[in-house]
């Protein structure tokens, strides 16, 4: 049986931003004001985000506060300017305007971004993996394997444990368990009630032209009679379950839904069946009934097609866990293995 390999998927809530560009901020506060930084030093979120070994996200969030701290201000050029618009621009490397990081601070940090990064291909790879498992996770293989610390590992296993992807044995190691058809149907059972209220809150949130866009791309699969990508199966996936249902304003259905979501859709995109053209198209077609409708702004009738989509998905994907499925040892992680037995 061949394999669907998913392509990463950007996360719209990153967990810890913040907490990086505080500290970003704490450190360029301490330089500016006690007078380190000259007057009229250019700072600039790709210069600090090399400084800092992080994306430019928390660069420009630590810029903007320290901006309405008044201690830079913007001016005509790209960035910001140290003091006020008067001072003449001053463009240094930043460790040669007289930047000094802790080496400590400087690794945690690092650290850190690579816990935001790391965290959801681990997500997404274990999750596709249970249908194949148990399987052990070894903390050690996971650091290695990725260029992280041991810390940085545990961080991500003690994640996955939250969210119900892995197990703690009662001998210290971490194991994932086998997806099996009763979860599938507890899983579902779980989707099947919130589901259809987190669509018609997330749509709401959406204009109809997002809701449209979606809609003609499930409209195209549908006319041409067959996927041309699976990356286009990804995208009709993301478009209903992910886009528009978790974008919800209810919290406590986001984390819930997203739970029950994560086994499933990896499982239901790795199996070969979504190859498949009768697989395929029933789905894309329910798809297009459940954003017609919302486009429409009918949400009773989106609700009710999305119970029904959700039934069948639960169908097809008991069906194929119940098939003799050979574990593709080939998209296997290197940090899983086999438990052993006894």
């Amino acid at each position: 049986m061949r394999i669907i390999e998913i392509s990463p998927q950007v996360d719209s809530r990153p967990t810890a931003p913040g907490k990086r560009s505080d500290a970003i901020y704490a450190v360029l506060h301490d330089h500016l004001t006690r007078g380190i930084f000259s007057q009229g030093l250019v700072l600039t979120e790709s210069a600090i985000a090399r400084a800092f070994g992080v994306s430019r996200s928390p660069a420009a969030a630590a810029l903007e506060k320290l901006a309405q701290d008044g201690l830079i201000c913007s001016f005509d050029g790209r960035g910001f300017l140290v003091g006020s618009k008067t001072n003449i621009p001053l463009r240094l490397d930043l460790f040669e305007a007289g930047l000094s990081l802790e080496a400590d601070k400087l690794d945690e940090m690092q650290q850190r971004g690579w816990r935001d990064r790391l965290y959801p291909l681990v997500e997404r790879d274990v999750a596709a993996s249970m249908a194949y498992g148990p399987f052990q996770i070894v903390g050690t293989s996971l650091a290695e394997t990725f260029g992280v610390s041991r810390t940085v590992a545990h961080e991500v296993l003690t994640r996955l444990e939250r969210v119900g992807l892995v197990q703690q044995g009662n001998n210290g190691r971490w194991y994932v368990p086998r997806l099996t058809v009763r979860d599938v149907e507890e899983h579902y059972e779980v989707r099947s009630v919130l589901e259809p209220l987190a669509l018609v809150q997330g749509a709401r949130s959406l204009e109809k032209e997002d809701i449209k866009v979606r809609l003609d791309r499930a409209r195209s699969l549908v006319a041409r009679g067959t996927a041309s990508s699976e990356a286009e199966i990804v995208q009709l996936e993301n478009d209903l379950h992910r886009d528009i249902v978790l974008a919800c304003s209810n919290a406590q259905f986001r984390q819930i839904i997203e739970r029950s979501q994560l086994p499933l859709i990896a499982t239901h995109l790795t199996f070969e069946r979504y190859l498949n053209d009768e697989e395929i198209l029933p789905s894309a077609e329910q798809h297009v009934k459940i954003l017609e409708a919302l486009y429409k702004g009918d949400d009773a009738t989106a609700a009710k097609e999305m119970v029904h989509h959700l039934q069948a998905a639960l169908v097809s994907t008991v069906k194929v866990l119940e098939a003799s499925v050979t574990t593709p040892t080939s998209r296997i992680p290197s940090y899983l293995i086999q438990p052993q037995q006894g």
